[in-house]
């Protein structure tokens, strides 16, 4: 039996949400009006419409979201100033080339650890992460 999670693909496409929510408002809007949109426009599924036991506010696919963008503000896509997300440049030219929401979400993330290592000095190779990898396998279990 498959534990449940919200699968490499579903990632994406939340991601590309809160994109597309946000190219809708260049001045940005706060991250919970951003997230409670996005649950409008994809409603959580019953996993991630869930709470996790240490956050009783939030539901799970609105948390595992909010990490996921650390992923796109380290790549350079988006900024979470006080006043409100907002996407970038970069972030823009990002939502037009990786259309796939897989793609998407895999590219930020291999983009962070590009910032990771930069931070640590680290002159190893960066490959893809575990969280938007090649697999079908699900995260947030």
């Amino acid at each position: 039996m498959k534990t449940p999670g919200i699968s490499n693909e579903r990632q994406g496409q939340l991601l590309r949400a809160v994109f597309a929510i946000l190219l809708e408002h260049p001045d940005g809007l706060p991250g919970r009006e951003v997230l409670r949109q996005m649950q409008e426009r994809f409603p959580p599924t019953e996993y991630e419409a869930g709470f996790h036991k240490t956050n009783q506010k939030d539901n799970r696919g609105a948390i595992a979201t909010r990490w996921w963008t650390v992923d796109c503000v380290k790549a350079g896509w988006m900024e979470k100033p006080a006043s409100g997300w907002k996407i970038t440049d970069e972030g823009r030219r990002a939502y037009e080339t990786y259309t796939d929401p897989r793609e998407f979400a895999r590219e930020a993330n291999r983009q962070m650890y590009v910032w990771r290592a930069e931070q640590s000095g680290d002159d190893a190779e960066v490959g893809s992460g575990t969280a938007a990898g090649d697999d079908e396998s699900e995260i947030g279990r």
